[in-house]
């Protein structure tokens, strides 16, 4: 675990996936709005791919924005938890789900 992928010599397989962006606070499903858009996203998902590419590391990619199935067998145990200093402070933009439907804003504030 304390060697990168280039001291290794491996490979890269980069598929992309926008629910990594899911807001998930004090929902019942996560929101994507903050989400980028296709044409933002594919294009750091090019430019990070050529990135590895440029370091001399082979890289497979997926289809951006396709449906598909990746079968993987991990060396490990590695859990990685990505979290946000901002998790406690609310969401500046509740998104469209509070303002359309009151119960959804009154459970986000935990009123259920």
């Amino acid at each position: 675990m304390n060697l990168s992928l280039l001291d290794v010599k491996g490979a890269a397989l980069v598929v992309s996936q926008f629910t990594l962006y899911g807001d998930a606070r004090g929902q019942r499903r996560p929101s994507f709005i903050s989400a980028a858009p296709p044409e933002l996203a594919k294009r750091h998902y090019d430019e990070f791919c050529e990135a590895l590419r440029r370091l001399g590391i082979i890289v497979a990619t997926g289809v951006f924005q396709a449906m598909m199935s990746v079968e993987l067998i991990n060396e490990g145990p590695v859990t990685i938890l990505l979290d946000s200093k901002n998790v406690l402070k609310p969401r500046k933009n509740p998104g469209p789900a509070t303002a359309r439907w009151p119960s959804c804003a009154a459970s986000a504030r935990g009123e259920t």
